[in-house]
C-alpha cells in the first residue's frame, strides 16, 4: 500500500530501509527463510518412523537425504555440491579476425 503523504514526508519514510529484513523490493528473502528455519515443527523421522519435535530445517534436511537414498537425481546433487562445491562450468570465447585485429592494435597501443 502506498504511502499517502509521501508528498508531505518526502521519500524517505516510502520504504523502512532501516530493517534487516527489508529491502526497496520488498521483504528479503535470506532473513524470512532464517527465521522459518529455526522454527520447531512435529515431523515423521524416516529412521523410526516416529513423530519427533525438531526444527523445520532438520525435517528439509531429512526429507532431501530421504529423496537422494530414493535415487531423485536432483537431491543427490544438492547434496553433493553442498559436500564438494558446484561444478564450474567451462564457458568458451570465439572472436572473429576483424574484432581479433582491433583488440591487437589496442593492446599494441597500451603497451
Amino acid at each position: 500500500m502506498p504511502n499517502k503523504n509521501i508528498g508531505k514526508l518526502g521519500k524517505k519514510t516510502q520504504f523502512p530501509l532501516n530493517r534487516k529484513d527489508h529491502t526497496k523490493k520488498g521483504p528479503y528473502l535470506i532473513p524470512l527463510l532464517r527465521r522459518m528455519l529455526k522454527k520447531k515443527i512435529s515431523f515423521e523421522d524416516p529412521e523410526t518412523q516416529k513423530i519427533i519435535k525438531g526444527r523445520v530445517k532438520d525435517a528439509v534436511l531429512w526429507r532431501l537425504i530421504l529423496n537422494a537414498t530414493q535415487g531423485e537425481t536432483p537431491a543427490i546433487k544438492e547434496i553433493i555440491d553442498r559436500i564438494d562445491g558446484r561444478v564450474k562450468e567451462k564457458t568458451e570465447l570465439s572472436i572473429d579476425d576483424a574484432t581479433k585485429g582491433l583488440l591487437l592494435k589496442a593492446l599494441d597501443r597500451l603497451g
